[in-house]
């Protein structure tokens, strides 16, 4: 299976060959629920964050607000984007077009362990110009451990095949279980990252990248992680990687401060 980035590549000037691709593909029978076979969000997520850039149709990555002026998304979502600016923030709304906080970015700084290659270290911090007076989430001290409930969010592609849809306006949420890394594509090391998979066979998909992966600790959610990648095409049976931000508590601290 090959392993990429979930990163929706939906773009406002599509060639008009790749947008009749894409007008059929969305008249093609698809599962009619998200992030493929997620379902619509049952709670309020205060700091589920829908990243939207210009040139992409909706939200191209998501996130987690960590403290009233930084998200936290995955590295591969923003390395490459030399204008903070044009990345912009929208969080507090289950809807990623309206309600809500929102914000623009001032910085992007990827995790310095981020490698392209691998997508080891696959975390990124945004710092938002203005803060934003929402709860945000904590992160998770420690683990999962393999058979620990997860909770995925995201507001990704909710059709499998790369590019045919552009993600739902509507937050969208998967429980999973963490398992062992070898059910998940590539080679991700348990100390650095963990492998989640839907009952189902269900994943995270494009779009849903730098969206929050929740564990319950003390009667609350907690960010253990940040989607980082999965399966081509989406839900195929095969876990998606998530990134251990407790391993990387000491590096997040020293940007952001204790949150």
């Amino acid at each position: 299976m090959q392993r990429r980035p979930l990163r929706s590549i939906a773009r406002a000037c599509v060639h008009v060959l790749a947008l009749t691709a894409a007008l059929a593909a969305l008249a093609a029978p698809r599962p009619a629920l998200a992030i493929v076979g997620g379902l619509s969000a049952t709670e309020p997520y205060p700091w589920a964050v829908a990243i939207s850039q210009p040139g992409y149709v909706g939200s191209f990555c998501s996130g987690s607000l960590i403290a009233s002026r930084w998200v936290l998304t995955a590295a591969h979502c923003v390395a490459s984007i030399s204008n903070p600016a044009a990345i912009s923030v929208r969080a507090g709304s289950w809807n990623r077009n309206a309600g809500g906080g929102a914000s623009v970015a001032v910085r992007l700084l990827p995790s310095r362990d981020y490698n392209p290659w691998t997508l080891s270290g696959d975390f990124a911090l945004v710092e938002l110009r203005d803060a934003l007076p929402l709860r945000p989430i904590p992160l998770a001290g420690q683990g999962p451990d393999p058979g620990a409930r997860a909770r995925l969010l995201g507001w990704g592609q909710r059709c499998a095949t790369r590019g045919c849809d552009y993600g739902s306006d509507w937050l969208q949420e998967l429980d999973a279980v963490v398992v062992p890394n070898d059910r998940c594509a590539g080679r991700a090391q348990p100390a650095s990252a963990f492998c989640v998979a839907g009952v189902g066979g269900q994943s995270a998909c494009f779009g849903d990248s730098g969206g929050p992966v929740l564990v319950a600790a003390g009667g609350q959610w907690v960010l253990a992680g940040d989607t980082s990648y999965g399966p081509s095409p989406c839900g195929s049976h095969v876990g998606t990687i998530a990134t251990r931000l407790s391993a990387y508590r000491d590096e997040i601290a020293s940007i952001v401060g204790s949150t």
